[in-house]
């Protein structure tokens, strides 16, 4: 019995695993529509993309946080872990930032197409920020 409980729930580790980049997409997805529409709606009204990102990170980062524990990772909300996943983000600002540079200030783009292109490059640097900020020293719970 005990030998059966435990491949159950190597089964159903296995399997919440499987589904974890799948749910971590979705979520990602709404913070790329959130932060895109703040950059480009910022640049449709004269804003650089400076102040433009400072205000995403402020509004999309706690958006972020919270569907990646609730949803992604089925995690219980810690501050410690908000404060981890906060101080990540702000890592990636500066990485966010240089791209943004080279696409428009070097490139010549417009932040239309740069915005989704430095998402793109910041996608799997997110997820493994995300996962260890919301997980660190402890399991996620089954979903």
């Amino acid at each position: 019995m005990a030998q059966q409980l435990r491949l159950l729930d190597s089964a159903l580790r296995l399997r919440t695993a499987l589904a974890r980049p799948g749910r971590y997409a979705l979520s990602g997805i709404v913070c790329a529509i959130g932060h895109n529409l703040v950059l480009i709606t910022g640049d449709a009204i004269g804003l650089h993309y400076l102040p433009a990102t400072i205000i995403s990170f402020c509004l999309i980062g706690p958006l972020g946080y919270w569907l990646h524990v609730r949803f992604t990772f089925g995690a219980k909300p810690a501050f410690a872990a908000f404060c981890r996943f906060m101080a990540g983000l702000s890592l990636g600002f500066p990485l966010s930032l240089l791209i943004m540079f080279l696409l428009c200030d070097i490139a010549g783009l417009a932040v239309l197409v740069a915005a989704p292109i430095t998402t793109l490059a910041l996608f799997v640097w997110n997820y493994l920020l995300a996962r260890w900020a919301i997980l660190r020293g402890r399991r996620a719970a089954v979903l």
